[in-house]
């Protein structure tokens, strides 16, 4: 007759005092042996965890005894000799960077040289706008029609009348040097100067009728003014101003003043 281990439950004979299995010690006749129907359920026990370990194994074998197969795979890409110097390379001026693994290149910067030359643009218009102001106001633009007016007076200061008649208009004549001399009277000590009020600028019809009364045919009058100054005469320290008006006309000579 056989008893049981209590501590595992393997079979022990009847004389045996330790458990072959496990090593445990059984005291007495320890548990009674199992009856037949309960050997009856060991079988069915073993056939339903035996199918389990084999419907495991090839899934294990797949995934773990079969590293080769999936490594050569691997392998294939990473195995291949890789080349960093294409990446750390520096890129050099006035070179397309270089496109991505996925193909795409990358996004060129935005060139800002429109916004640039708008900017110019604007500068440049601002500019001008300030230089014709000016330049109109000085007369600059008009050809200066007051240099012949600070001419004419500058000369009758400093006694220097040639560069007052040479401020004369005269039509297609000119002064010869018998005329400097008869207006030759020299410094009178007196200062000159001059100041504009308003200018009004004249009409075709004056400028055609200054034509015919000289008689021109080259120096032709195109352009002029009638400027309304106030003059002031200082002479051994005191001054004295009056009111004025001057006629400059623009002809191929440049601006000259018309004799009243």
């Amino acid at each position: 007759m056989s008893k049981i281990c209590t501590s595992c439950g393997a079979s022990m004979n009847d004389n045996q005092v330790f458990c072959p299995n496990c090593g445990a010690q059984v005291t007495g006749g320890g548990a009674p042996a199992p009856q037949p129907q309960q050997q009856y359920t060991q079988p069915q026990q073993q056939f339903a965890q035996q199918p389990q370990p084999q419907y495991q194994q090839p899934q294990m074998q797949q995934n773990y005894d079969q590293p080769q197969a999936y490594g050569q795979q691997q392998g294939n890409y990473y195995d291949q000799p890789q080349q960093p110097q294409q990446y750390g390379q520096p890129q050099q001026f006035g070179q397309p960077a270089p496109a991505f693994a996925g193909g795409y290149a990358a996004p060129a910067p935005k060139k800002k040289t429109g916004l640039i030359i708008g900017i110019i643009a604007a500068v440049v218009v601002v500019a001008a706008v300030v230089v014709f102001i000016l330049l109109r106001k000085n007369g600059t633009l008009d050809g200066n029609y007051k240099k012949p007016i600070d001419d004419f007076y500058s000369g009758i200061s400093s006694g220097d009348y040639k560069k007052t008649l040479d401020a004369m208009y005269i039509g297609d004549e000119s002064y010869t040097e018998e005329d400097y001399e008869d207006y030759d009277y020299g410094a009178t000590g007196m200062t000159i100067s001059w100041k504009e009020k308003s200018k009004t600028k004249l009409t075709k019809d004056e400028i055609n009728k200054i034509n015919d009364d000289y008689e021109v045919k080259k120096n032709k009058v195109t352009a002029g003014y009638r400027v309304d100054i106030t003059l002031t005469y200082t002479y051994q320290g005191e001054s004295e101003t009056e009111d004025d008006t001057i006629t400059v006309v623009k002809c191929s000579k440049g601006w000259k003043i018309l004799p009243e």
